[in-house]
């Protein structure tokens, strides 16, 4: 029997209903690996980024971020009451996304929402004392590391000035130069999975389970 393949829509589905999951499982008030945020300022964020997109664009753009935690701030905190954060949730589980690309371009979606979603499952569930590592099907996964590979250089350039490798092995493509080794000094090789690359990556190195050689 022929293995059934998962398509961007279903990979990005799958995740995004675990995240919605993780957040309904939490607390309001729970801590998470963002800095400052509690799991009801990582929903505002997540309904912000997909209804508000200049509003939450603070996160990337320096010159918007004090708006950007202004609001966030503000929005998060007519969250504290498990009703009202559940109410957040409900509207964040049935968004369509920005420009309703869930539906009208699900390959967009996939590839600007895939490690977001990924990234804050871990960010909630990683802040809790005894976390275990989820095991993701092989397609998710790899596409991670597709995503890994095309924005790890935006990355991790400042932190890796010497050069950088990540190694993700039995994937497609395992073996990856983000950045050109200087002359006669080792660039530094990340080893794991795709996923643990990610997290390392978007400043989760202490919750990630990474080699370094």
């Amino acid at each position: 029997m022929t293995q059934q393949t998962l398509t961007p829509a279903q990979i990005i589905r799958e995740e995004r209903t675990a995240l919605v999951q993780t957040l309904r499982q939490a607390q309001p008030t729970d801590p998470t690996l963002c800095e400052g945020w509690q799991c009801r300022h990582l929903l505002t964020h997540l309904v912000l980024r997909e209804t508000e997109f200049l509003t939450a664009a603070g996160i990337v753009v320096p010159f918007l971020s004090e708006r950007t935690t202004r609001v966030t701030n503000y929005r998060a905190d007519s969250l504290i009451e498990r009703e009202a954060y559940d109410r957040a949730l409900d509207r964040f589980e049935n968004l369509d996304g920005y420009l309703k690309m869930r539906k009208l371009a699900t390959k967009v979606d996939r590839k600007l929402n895939l490690i977001e979603y990924f990234v804050h499952i871990e960010d909630v569930r990683r802040a809790r004392p005894e976390w275990k590592a989820r095991v993701l099907n092989h397609e998710t996964q790899q596409a991670i590391w597709e995503d890994v590979r095309s924005r790890a250089k935006m990355m991790a350039a400042k932190n890796f000035p010497h050069g950088l490798i990540v190694e993700a092995s039995g994937f497609v493509d395992g073996y990856f130069t983000v950045i050109e080794p200087k002359e006669n000094i080792p660039a530094t090789i990340l080893t794991g999975e795709p996923g643990e690359l990610a997290l390392y990556l978007f400043g989760r190195e202490d919750h990630a389970k990474v080699e370094l050689s």
